[in-house]
């Protein structure tokens, strides 16, 4: 099977979306289909890229529909509308240019990633027209309570793009529910984001450890829990916290805690979860797969969260996490789990089990989506 993934550059992996999208790949990879990349818009393709994909182009807009109306007067709906349309973002005319390749390579399928790159869908004469939805955009900013946010639709919006497609991804049951609910006619999977299993020995010493890239609603999470559960945790027991990622940059103000230690980028995922056997997910805002949570599972890691953070996860009343909703529950969870060295060799076991379960459903799905069962 001949696939066309269009997407902005996800490769190295950088983010969320990026690690799901890459795992997605990966899976049809290894049932035989043969992948192709198209980047909607202008940047550096890396070399990754190119290495990955059998070969990668690059749409590039006329200088027409650079100002095409519709696109100028969605900017300008954008500007002083408070919901998007779901064409807004759309790079116009690359229709034109996807039915040429597909003319020369005849493809079977096209995954977007996105629903602001369906507009595609509405004249794209590949027979499977597939959606990686990822995250579900629909009074996103209520849903976050925040005022703005850089892509919110409305039911209307979100189900028209949705509809444009034969088949939806979702990384969370709750998603796909709702998907089901805009396109009843669409064929809807579950597909998570597999995790390949790390298991690493237990340190037993008193590190926790959060990594992150830098938005909003992490950095949001982490200052709740160094402003309140850190000290709460600190008055029964020694710890020390090591944040990893893009979001160190915004951490300045804890820099000179000798309890938090701000390592920045990390570049060897591997050996940042080798430094402790302790992990925290503090978000509690956001919609899409909680990344964040599976990663620390699939590394064997005693895992903490929100109570937010296990909505729509995998079989989220198994899921061998420990969830709080107050800083005082949290910082209990916390002190239990640095002082009950028995309790992490179980969790730890009982994480890399549900990855492994996980995974297998996973599988079985890329399975029915690409005609391996029926």
């Amino acid at each position: 099977m001949k696939i066309l993934v269009i997407s902005s550059p996800f490769l190295p992996v950088t983010n969320g979306y990026g690690k799901c999208l890459l795992e997605c790949c990966i899976a049809m990879k290894e049932r035989g289909c043969e992948l192709y990349y198209l980047s909607p818009y202008p940047c550096l393709i890396s070399d990754e890229i190119k290495d990955f994909f059998s070969l990668t182009f690059q749409y590039k807009q006329s200088s027409f529909n650079r100002f095409h109306p519709l696109k100028i007067i969605h900017r300008i709906e954008h500007i002083f509308c408070k919901y998007d349309r779901v064409d807004n973002l759309y790079p116009w005319g690359m229709e034109n240019y996807v039915n040429k390749l597909n003319s020369k390579y005849s493809f079977d399928a096209c995954i977007i990633n996105y629903i602001t790159l369906s507009r595609l869908f509405k004249k794209c004469k590949i027979p499977r027209r597939i959606i990686f939805t990822h995250d579900t955009f629909t009074y996103k900013n209520e849903i976050l309570s925040v005022p703005q946010f850089w892509f919110m639709l409305k039911p209307s919006e979100e189900a028209k793009g949705i509809r444009r497609g034969t088949d939806v991804l979702a990384v969370q049951q709750d998603e796909k529910t709702l998907f089901q609910y805009y396109h009843p006619k669409g064929k809807h999977y579950t597909i998570f984001c597999r995790m390949p299993i790390n298991s690493q020995s237990l340190t037993f010493n008193n590190n926790v450890l959060f990594l992150a890239g830098n938005n909003k609603l992490n950095l949001n999470g982490i200052i709740f829990f160094l402003n309140y559960v850190l000290p709460l945790v600190q008055a029964k027991t020694s710890v020390t916290i090591l944040i990893g990622g893009s979001i160190c940059k915004e951490l300045n103000q804890y820099a000179n805690n000798p309890s938090i230690k701000l390592l920045g980028p990390i570049d060897d995922i591997n050996e940042f979860y080798a430094n402790g056997d302790i992990a925290i997910n503090p978000i509690y805002q956001g919609t899409g797969l909680k990344i964040k949570t599976m990663e620390a599972l699939s590394y064997g890691k005693v895992t903490i969260v929100h109570n937010h953070s296990i909505k729509g996860i995998y079989k989220s009343e198994s899921a061998p996490l420990m969830v709080a909703n107050t800083a005082e529950e949290y910082s209990d969870l916390v002190v239990k789990a640095l002082d009950d060295y028995q309790l992490r060799k179980e969790l730890s076991l009982r994480s890399l089990s549900y990855i492994k379960e996980m995974n297998n459903y996973v599988d079985k799905e890329y399975s029915l989506l690409l005609g391996d069962e029926q």
